[in-house]
């Protein structure tokens, strides 16, 4: 049988975290957020990231002024530790290897849809790809792009970009947050996650 999954966002536990993740990045990093006007206010969206490092999550939920809820790969959730604060600051599992569990994240991803109330990440590329734009794993976000057509509730996807530098006394991190990209009835899904594509790789100057 196929655990449920069931993401939620704990206030208690968000808050501080953020707080805690603000002040410990930006003692490690000199960053740099470009295109906040570029989100929607009001409004869901998916956010779709380049992945460099394990880091480009605590990065983008700097980014980004409110919660959101993250896709994730499984083996993160293994640990119970890990299991406990990640499913509680919005953490969603994706097995690829399980077909049954793929669909059980997606269910969990159109629910949210429907909500339409909090903004999902997804790293298109599934993996790292440090300072390269790896292929995408497009069987997630095709899915959700068929039902946005079947459903006719069209979210926007906001390519970003993220680019980090070598520097002294500290790397420097480059956000660079896309405009939003809608799917509609005349465009292909394949096509649309490979303009999602570009437009990452123009943001992160790869």
């Amino acid at each position: 049988m196929t655990k449920k999954i069931n993401p939620h966002i704990s206030p208690f536990l968000f808050y501080p975290t953020k707080l805690l993740t603000n002040i410990v990045f930006k003692s490690l990093y000199r960053i740099e957020i470009k295109g906040r006007e570029n989100i929607p206010s009001g409004t869901p969206y998916i956010m779709t990231p380049k992945h460099q490092y394990w880091t480009d999550i605590p990065i983008i939920a700097i980014s980004v002024n409110m919660p959101m809820f993250y896709v994730a790969k499984v083996e993160l959730f293994k640990n119970p530790f890990l299991n406990f604060f990640l499913s509680r600051l919005g953490g969603i599992p994706i097995n690829r290897r399980s077909p049954s569990s793929t669909k059980s994240s997606f269910r969990s991803i159109l629910n949210l849809i429907n909500e339409r109330k909090i903004p999902i990440v997804i790293f298109p590329e599934g993996t790292y790809y440090p300072d390269k734009i790896g292929p995408p794993r497009p069987g997630l976000i095709q899915m959700i792009l068929k039902y946005q057509k079947e459903k006719e509730k069209f979210i926007p996807f906001i390519p970003v970009g993220i680019k980090y530098k070598k520097g002294k006394p500290r790397e420097s991190i480059m956000i660079n947050i896309g405009l939003p990209i809608s799917i509609n009835d005349k465009i292909k899904e394949t096509s649309f996650v490979n303009k999602i594509m570009q437009e990452i790789a123009k943001l992160s100057n790869l």
